[in-house]
Order: structure tokens, then sequence, then C-alpha cells
């Protein structure tokens, strides 16, 4: 028998599910609504769940990154990545990312070195966009054509891989998505090198998780 969490789970994706199973953004604000409406408080609670937006994001962000990504797209930052095209997306994950830059015709090279599904962040889908890559793999595509914008979307926290990436990167233009020092994505080390090395030129507010604060910056080398 389902126990309290399960049933709510099943109730909220009845609904949730009647949206296109692509469209990562419309689902979490469905999600949000019946998390903040009164009315929907009422018509979903059954006594086994809150309508806190804290406490539902928090039983079911997972579901959605494993799904999509860490990050949630709006027309906003996709409208920005079309702009700086053709793209090198580098730490790629699900592909999610890509997959919707593909949508709106843009060329996007998406690497990462574990397949989706065999992925230790257990992505429960494969976008069908990823090749696995390394920084050396990158590296041989940007002196083919060192036009690309490089793409960095949640890098991992506290490893050495996006100031890796981003030191052996040769472009002018990166694009990055995530919270900033001292927060929950990249390390010390990466933001040393942005502060040494690059300036902000525009930056974009994403829909956030629940006690997340991610955004989109574009930076431009200096010099």
């Amino acid at each position: 028998m389902p126990n309290a969490l399960e049933r709510a789970r099943r109730r909220l994706f009845t609904e949730i599910d009647k949206l296109p199973d692509n469209d990562y953004q419309a689902r979490f604000l469905k999600l949000q609504e019946l998390a903040g409406q009164e009315q929907a408080i009422k018509r979903w609670r059954g006594g086994d769940i809150y309508g806190d937006w804290w406490v539902t994001s928090e039983i079911f962000r997972y579901d959605f990154i494993t799904k999509y990504a860490f990050a949630v797209p709006n027309q906003e930052a996709l409208g920005m990545l079309a702009k700086m095209s053709p793209i090198l997306e580098m730490g790629a994950g699900s592909g999610y990312w890509a997959y919707l830059i593909r949508r709106r015709g843009q060329f996007v090279v998406a690497y990462d070195q574990n397949p989706p599904l065999k992925s230790s962040y257990k992505f429960t889908k494969d976008w069908g966009t990823v090749q696995h890559g390394t920084i050396e793999t990158a590296n041989e595509l940007q002196e083919a054509n060192n036009q690309f914008t490089l793409f960095l979307c949640w890098p991992c926290y506290n490893k050495p891989f996006a100031h890796d990436v981003l030191k052996a990167f040769t472009g002018k233009t990166l694009i990055y998505i995530g919270e900033y020092r001292g927060g929950c994505t990249a390390d010390n080390d990466f933001f040393d090198l942005l502060d040494d090395a690059w300036t902000p030129r525009a930056s974009i507010q994403i829909p956030q998780w629940n006690g997340i604060h991610d955004f989109m910056t574009v930076f431009e080398r200096l010099g």
C-alpha cells in the first residue's frame, strides 16, 4: 500500500503529466501553482501533504532534476543561448538544455564524461544530445573552430572541473548557470579565475527551486 508521500506524488503528477513531457518550465510552474494556491492546497493535501512550497520543492525537486536538469530554463535564457550560438556545453548531464537549444535551430555540441543514464547523478532520461567528451576532446573541437561560446550549467560543486574547463577554453564568451562563490556549484578556483580574467556582461533570472539561488550570467574574456 503506498505511503502518504507516494499518494501525494501520484496526485500532483496526475495534473503535471497533462503538460508536455519536454517542457520543464511549464511543469515546474504547475508544481508551484499546486503548492501555492490555497484552493489547490485544500484539494491536494488530503491530510498527507502540505501546500507549502518549501516542503513541496524538497519532496519533488529530485524527480525533476534527474529527468531534466538542475537549472530550470525560461525563454529569456534560451534566447540568450541561441543568440550566442555556436555553443560548446561541457558537463551536459542529461542533455536537456542542449535539446532545447537544438529545437531553436541553433548549433550546440554537448559533452559529458558519462552518458546520462550512467551518470553518478542518476538521470532518468537521455535527451539524445550528449556525446562522450573530455577537456581534451573540447580542445580538439576548438582548434577546428574557435568561435564557440562555452556553456557551463551547474558544474560540480567543490570539484576542479569547471575551473579546468574554463582554463583550457580559448574562446571569448562564457555562459554560466549556477550559484556564485560559496554556493553549491563549482569551486573557489573557478570563481578566482572568473574574477581575474573575465567580466560579466549580462545576467538573466531563471526560475528557482526553493532555497536555490542560481542564475545565468554571460561573461566576456578580459583583454
